[in-house]
């Protein structure tokens, strides 16, 4: 797994070097081999520090305990500046992404073709433009 956060040249003089994390949670086979876990990046810009996580959890309908349990292992293990708190919740923006595996119990239909408000999404947007 790998995560590049890239900015403008112009925004550099926001960011000190030094005061950036990465670290990286393996929770693959024996928690050790990187099939599956977690990359981080932390760091501060204009004194609001953001974090980003990218995340591979484990797949499979029945095995939603488990991924809950990987992402709780995976924030408590991450490092950060404030280390009081877990790397999700210690920053003034996190954004957690990746395969995160999770698994609607429902049909397409149910979700996109028979919710009113996906159907109606389109009459919002239109007033916005």
């Amino acid at each position: 797994m790998c995560i590049i956060c890239y900015i403008n040249n112009d925004k550099t003089k926001y960011i000190n070097p030094n005061d950036s994390i990465t670290s990286y949670k393996a929770c693959g086979l024996a928690n050790y081999f990187g099939n599956k876990g977690a990359v981080h990046i932390s760091f501060n810009y204009q004194e609001r520090l953001f974090s980003f996580i990218g995340c591979h959890l484990l797949h499979g309908q029945d095995n939603r305990l488990k991924r809950d349990e990987m992402m709780e292992d995976i924030t408590k293990y991450l490092k950060t500046k404030r280390e009081e708190m877990d790397a999700d919740i210690h920053s003034d923006f996190a954004f957690i992404m990746g395969d995160l595996n999770y698994r609607f119990n429902s049909t397409y239909d149910d979700m996109i073709l028979n919710n009113k408000y996906i159907q109606n999404a389109h009459k919002h947007l239109e007033t916005m433009d």
